[in-house]
């Protein structure tokens, strides 16, 4: 079966079955109902994390392998997309070098309200980058421009270091509002907010090599350098989108003050 089609059938009865745990709908069930409803949540949930597909989508400029990402490129209307979701997906298929994935979505103009029970952080509707992060030693990005569902565009900025990185010092991942630090088992040790400035800004970055990019649409995934780069000067919003029941709203973006920390588990 086609993901596409694999998607609907999980899809379609996960948000079904989230509703009829919110209120209104959850008054009407009885405790026992409900533990159903819940046991049922969390049986599609597993099937979606499971299958959702890993795309190869970058590539690292140190030593040119592949970065696959494990993502839902069909819309924003699914587990993937939350800004929390009580499951962790497959990690990255990466080398080395890599260290995190940023990323944003212009809409192009259109209202989204897919997003009915649980929010989607997608970021600005422009590339951009974190000045701390590139200006570690070693540290190089790499932007992609990836079609999301039938009309958007996300772009996509994975980092990449030739020199050990303190993990403690990056950044949350893209869709996520806060950064957790695990252990080799995966429980979560700390938890922390990165508010880094959005720099929308390329052409310096790009003019230095610290940032690359990939053709739009390009399989080969072949790095470029330098100017001209169609991901400069972009029209998407500079400002954050979070993306709810309401529809679209817009926030100020991170105003580059000192994270704060949350503490330890």
């Amino acid at each position: 079966m086609k993901w596409s089609q694999q998607r609907s059938h999980i899809v379609t009865p996960l948000k079904e079955v989230q509703l009829e745990l919110r209120p209104p709908l959850r008054s009407k069930h009885d405790i026992t109902e409900i533990r159903e409803l819940r046991s049922k949540f969390e049986m599609l949930l597993a099937e979606y994390v499971e299958n959702v597909p890993m795309l190869a989508l970058s590539r690292c400029p140190i030593c040119s392998e592949e970065f696959e990402l494990t993502i839902d490129t069909a819309g924003l209307d699914s587990p993937w997309w939350w800004d929390s979701c009580p499951q962790l997906f497959v990690q990255p298929r990466a080398c080395i070098h890599f260290q995190v994935f940023l990323g944003a979505i212009d809409f192009h103009g259109r209202e989204p309200n897919e997003a009915n029970i649980w929010a989607v952080l997608p970021g600005p509707g422009a590339p951009f980058v974190i000045e701390r992060l590139l200006m570690m030693e070693g540290m190089q990005a790499v932007v992609n421009a990836v079609p999301i569902g039938a009309n958007d565009t996300a772009y996509l900025i994975v980092y990449f270091s030739s020199e050990p990185v303190n993990q403690i010092d990056l950044h949350q991942e893209w869709r996520r509002q806060t950064w957790v630090l695990r252990d080799e088992s995966g429980e979560a040790i700390t938890e922390d907010m990165k508010n880094d400035l959005w720099d929308f800004e390329l052409g310096p970055w790009l003019d230095s090599g610290k940032l690359v990019w990939i053709e739009a649409g390009d399989a080969s995934l072949s790095l470029r350098k330098g100017r001209p780069s169609p991901y400069e000067n972009l029209p998407g919003t500079r400002m954050k989108q979070i993306l709810g029941s309401y529809g679209l709203k817009l926030g100020a973006p991170p105003d580059g003050s000192r994270p704060q920390l949350f503490g330890s588990f």
